[in-house]
Order: C-alpha cells, then structure tokens, then sequence
C-alpha cells in the first residue's frame, strides 16, 4: 500500500530565473480560441510553458540560516523552492523512508482561461507542488501485477470450460462443478477488468 502527500513549496517566485530553462512553449497556448474550447473543459488552465525535468533532488539544508531544518527542491539541478517551514519536519521524516518517490508540477505566467463559454487571457505567480509517494507498491508494478491478475483469471476460467466439456460425456456431475468454476472466474474476471 502506498500514500501519497502534496506540498505546496514556498519561495518559488524568486527562483524562476533559475527553472526557466526548464520551460517549453505549450503548443496549445497558441491554438485559437474555438480550437480550445473544443479542447478543454470550464475551469481549465492553459499556460503559455509547461516545465519538464528528468530528475528531482530533495535537499535537506541542515546549515540554512533561517531553518535548520530546511528542504530544498531542485530540478535538474535548478533551485526550484523550499518545502514550507511548518512541514519541514514533516518531510524530513518521509525522506527516511527508502521507498519514497517524488514528482513536480511547476505552473505560472500567463494563461489562457475556460470559463463561461469563452477563452479568457490572465496572468498568475509561478508556484509548484512537490508530491511525495511512500510505500512498497510501485503504480507500474501494480499497473502488471492486476494485468497478471486478469490474464490469470480468464486463463484458469478458459481451462475449466475445456474440462467441463472434456468430462461431460463421462461424468457429467464433475463437469457440472468445472463450468461453475469457470463461471466463478469468468464473473471475477469482468469484474476485475472494469476496474482496470
């Protein structure tokens, strides 16, 4: 089981000198208005960049000045922000665990809103959420394992129809029991595919 924890990062807006180079031009900004409409839904925001990085560094800076217990974010080696001092310690512990991952959403500049049935231009601070994932179950290796899980579950179901019809002939009140276990693993298969 695993649990994931957002922070909000403080300090952001005197950093983005340094992220900025982690910045692409979102090619939809670009679109017309009727094209985003068409797109997007009320309420959505379309920034003019979207940042990508391939590697996020959490930093305790045990020798900051203002916080002994501070922690920094960077993003392929720019300073992105801090984690806020109230959940510094908060933090600091999740980083003890070895199981912990960490993604990075950055946002701000200016937009393009969806609101009312029209396309709204706007401008807002940058800011950043940090996520942090800590447990033994990995998404991608949940992700295969409920595949195996569905693949296994038609296999056995499959196998007990074929005997059921194999022992019909000869013994039909066994091939009675093998169709409804394959019943039972066909119904629990549906049900586990719809899930997924």
């Amino acid at each position: 089981m695993s649990n994931t924890y957002k922070y909000e990062l403080a300090g952001v807006p005197h950093h983005v000198d340094e992220f900025q180079t982690l910045a692409l031009e979102n090619e939809d900004y670009n679109l017309t208005n009727k094209e985003l409409l068409d797109l997007y839904v009320e309420g959505d925001r379309i920034y003019e960049y979207d940042y990508y990085y391939s590697h996020i560094d959490v930093i305790k800076e045990d020798s900051n000045s203002h916080d002994s217990n501070a922690v920094r974010i960077d993003a392929d080696g720019h300073v992105v922000g801090y984690i806020k001092k109230t959940e510094a310690v908060e933090v600091r512990e999740l980083l003890s665990d070895s199981s912990a991952r960490f993604s990075l959403v950055i946002h701000g500049g200016n937009y393009k809103y969806i609101g009312e049935g029209d396309v709204f231009p706007g401008t807002y601070g940058y800011f950043a959420d940090l996520y942090i994932t800590v447990g033994d179950e990995d998404p991608m290796k949940a992700s295969v394992s409920s595949k195996k899980n569905i693949i296994g579950l038609l296999i056995v179901g499959i196998a007990a129809a074929l005997f059921g019809l194999l022992f019909l002939p000869v013994a039909w009140p066994l091939s009675i029991l093998l169709f409804g276990v394959a019943m039972f693993f066909f119904v629990n298969w549906i049900k586990l595919k719809r899930r997924n």
